[in-house]
């Protein structure tokens, strides 16, 4: 896989985290919102950084940055807690956070 193949693969799957991520904060405070998305960063950041480490391929990367985004959807959508919620949509649950990704 050349360099670009890899960048193509991690970046698509790093869009579609932060794009979820945009769409379960829409009801948040700006600052909510703006944290909880630089903490995701922060994650596709460090699974990048992890697979380069251990040697795993861009495509096992991606895969398990959206199945993580896949497996953490319905505690996106149901959790959080009610003190930061704007508009009835629950911030990600208090167990999808402590999970790394």
């Amino acid at each position: 896989m050349t360099a670009v193949d890899r960048a193509t693969a991690l970046d698509r799957a790093e869009r579609l985290v932060l794009g979820w991520a945009r769409v379960y904060t829409r009801g948040l405070s700006a600052d909510a919102a703006e944290r909880r998305l630089g903490e995701l960063q922060s994650d596709c950041h460090e699974q990048r950084c992890w697979g380069d480490e251990v040697g795993a391929s861009p495509v096992a990367v991606a895969t398990s940055m959206v199945a993580r985004t896949l497996a953490g959807m319905p505690a996106d959508l149901l959790g959080g807690e009610p003190h930061t919620r704007q508009h009835g949509i629950g911030r990600a649950s208090r167990e999808a956070r402590r999970c790394a990704w």
